[in-house]
């Protein structure tokens, strides 16, 4: 299948200790899934969805501290749509380097 490289979407990868202090300081818990297990296995479920669909998928490691100081410093509320832009941050911020 031929590949889409003009366009990289990033997908939000958490870390399974850190799962915990996300679901503490998300605006709306309910938007996230409720244990790191089931994010795992619909997130693996997506990016694999979104390869078979020809896409450039790329894992983004987030740490909850930068998201929350990422927020902070922007005076932005901790939800999935803010998380999604500090993701569209980091890819954009690797690919300038």
């Amino acid at each position: 299948m031929k590949r889409n490289s003009d366009k990289v979407i990033g997908i939000a990868w958490y870390k399974k200790e850190q799962w915990f202090i996300l679901r503490q300081v998300i605006e709306n818990p309910n938007d996230i899934e409720n244990t790191y297990e089931e994010w795992l296995n619909n997130a693996i479920n997506l990016r694999k969805t979104l390869i078979d669909s020809g896409l450039t998928v790329e894992e983004v490691e987030i740490d909850i501290q930068d998201v929350i100081s990422w927020c902070k410093k922007d005076n932005k509320t901790i939800n999935s749509k803010n998380i999604t832009e500090y993701v569209v941050f980091k890819l954009m911020k690797k690919n300038a380097n």
